[in-house]
């Protein structure tokens, strides 16, 4: 069969949904950090969906707190989450970082004079994925301002953090 009896275009590519929370992909994304972030602890228990489905599902707590209950056989780990603007889906995304190496990475960075204000550059998240090993790289972009539809798409979401804690979703509930 040649490339015209298939019946899709030539450059046809199967289109990304765009989701509400990040998951970074093999590659680099650039992304823009839109919130302060909110710190806490996190725990992943097993649940079953309306069809019966085993799934996993994020518990956050904050720092102070003692879940009476612990799910994850290795304990809880700390998470930092914060809202990005993903320009490669165009969207707003909440990010939940556990990885230690983006952590240090960030942390590094706002002690660094040229690169203290997080919020005034974009960031590069590199992922490479090979077998059971994963790294991740952070770059930083020169500094320069949102643009204004990035900015006022952030003030209009209605995202709140700190529903996280309260084991709801941070976005607003979609009106039909």
């Amino acid at each position: 069969m040649t490339e015209n009896q298939s019946r899709l275009p030539t450059e046809y590519e199967i289109p990304e949904v765009v989701g509400n929370y990040f998951k970074p992909k093999n590659g680099t994304t650039k992304l823009r950090i839109m919130s302060e972030p909110v710190i806490g602890r996190q725990d992943r228990e097993e649940y079953k969906d309306d069809d019966g489905k085993t799934k996993k599902r994020s518990l956050h707590f904050r720092m102070d707190e003692k879940p009476e209950v612990v799910h994850e056989p290795k304990g809880l780990k700390h998470f930092r989450a914060t809202v990005v603007w993903n320009y490669e889906l165009e969207a707003l995304q909440l990010r939940t970082i556990t990885q230690k190496s983006i952590m240090n990475a960030i942390i590094a960075l706002t002690k660094d004079e040229d690169f203290a204000d997080i919020y005034a550059y974009d960031i590069k998240l590199g992922k490479k994925w090979e077998k059971l090993d994963t790294e991740y790289s952070l770059l930083p972009g020169k500094a320069s301002e949102i643009e204004a539809k990035i900015m006022n798409n952030y003030l209009e979401s209605g995202i709140s953090l700190e529903l996280l804690f309260d084991q709801k979703s941070p976005f607003p509930e979609k009106k039909d």
